[in-house]
């Protein structure tokens, strides 16, 4: 996932590249950022870096059946595949009368 975003460069307020200029446009006439009052531009607003760089590019999350006991980390993009395919997942038993739930 390609990540459009920004920081203010004084208080390390993200924005949303795709909106910059649509919250910056207001400020323009009284020439003060809404988070640190200074003149916002495309160059006072720098990248994400580091960990916040890395977790909004590639984001980990926990499986939704970690409560049952899977302990798998997923790639956001990934998780749909890794739900419908986890052996955590509830389901009935496959022996004829049996009933009970269990993981699959």
């Amino acid at each position: 996932m390609q990540t459009a975003l920004r920081l203010c460069r004084n208080k390390d307020q993200l924005f949303c590249l795709a909106h910059i200029y649509h919250d910056i446009r207001p400020y323009q006439n009284s020439h003060a950022c809404p988070v640190c009052r200074e003149h916002p531009t495309p160059e006072t607003l720098r990248r994400p870096t580091g960990f916040l760089k890395n977790y909004l590019e590639d984001p980990k999350i926990k499986c939704d059946h970690r409560n049952r006991g899977c302990l798998d980390v997923i790639r956001l993009e990934d998780l749909q595949r890794h739900v419908d395919e986890c052996g955590f997942v509830l389901v009935m038993c496959g022996n004829e009368g049996c009933g009970t739930v269990v993981n699959k």
